[in-house]
């Protein structure tokens, strides 16, 4: 398989030869240990995943765990998560979950994925509607001034308050 970058067409499942996740061999029979292997992806998507899989709680509400202590916003459920890239001329990375009392790393990989999913379209919601709004200012260079970039922190101040007043 070649391990080239993805062409630069707004494509997200190029794979030429095969699955975009794969589990690789040494996993429990009850999946609840698995190393997956994420073709032609890197660190950009191995470290939100692992963030996303050890602190965002991908099976139950972050509520559960306030005032825990030293680990406060950690997943109980999750015993280990970590990624690698094999090697920096190959695409891919390795995923490794490892999930306390028999509970699914391939569950909370695809809770993790839909998760990410979904914060990335409110990013783009926003970001989208700052741009429609006419929420921004570009200097001569092409860049934010200084000066905008205070009236617009200001200005975004302002209206929390104002939506804060308005619960």
């Amino acid at each position: 398989m070649a391990n080239n970058p993805p062409p630069d067409d707004g494509s997200l499942r190029y794979v030429p030869d095969g699955p975009k996740i794969s589990v690789l061999p040494g996993h429990t029979p009850d999946y609840s240990h698995a190393t997956f292997c994420i073709e032609e992806e890197d660190h950009t998507l191995g470290n939100a995943l692992r963030w996303m899989i050890m602190k965002k709680c991908v099976l139950f509400p972050a509520s559960w765990l306030r005032g825990k202590g030293p680990n406060e916003g950690y997943s109980p459920k999750v015993e280990f998560c970590g990624y690698s890239m094999p090697h920096p001329s190959e695409y891919k990375i390795n995923l490794r979950i490892q999930m306390y009392d028999n509970h699914s790393s391939l569950t909370a990989l695809q809770q993790a994925l839909r998760q990410l999913d979904d914060l990335a379209a409110t990013i783009e919601e926003k970001y989208n509607a700052s741009l429609e709004g006419e929420q921004w200012e570009q200097g001569q260079d092409g860049e934010m001034t200084l000066e905008g970039a205070k009236r617009f922190a200001q200005e975004a101040g302002r209206k929390k308050e104002r939506e804060a007043m308005e619960l």
